[in-house]
């Protein structure tokens, strides 16, 4: 399946985002709420950028509900 152009760059945003909000989970206490809300937001977008052809309207939802929980709205 072919990945539009469109669908790479956000590729691109969603690594960075993952890069951040993974050094923001590295600062929160393990266990607590917002650190579990942060790493399922965290594991749904990664998954997301593993498929192979995942679509911009995937990588666009799970990137605003990780930009959510990096924010503390969970």
């Amino acid at each position: 399946m072919q990945i539009s152009e469109e669908a790479k760059e956000r590729l691109q945003d969603a690594r960075v985002l993952l890069d951040a909000a993974r050094l923001n989970l590295s600062a929160l206490e393990m266990g607590s709420a917002h650190y579990n809300a942060l790493a399922n937001a965290v594991n749904n977008l990664q998954e997301i950028v593993n498929r192979e052809a995942p679509s911009v309207g995937e990588l666009m939802t799970a990137m605003g509900a990780l930009t959510q929980a990096m924010a503390g709205i969970y």
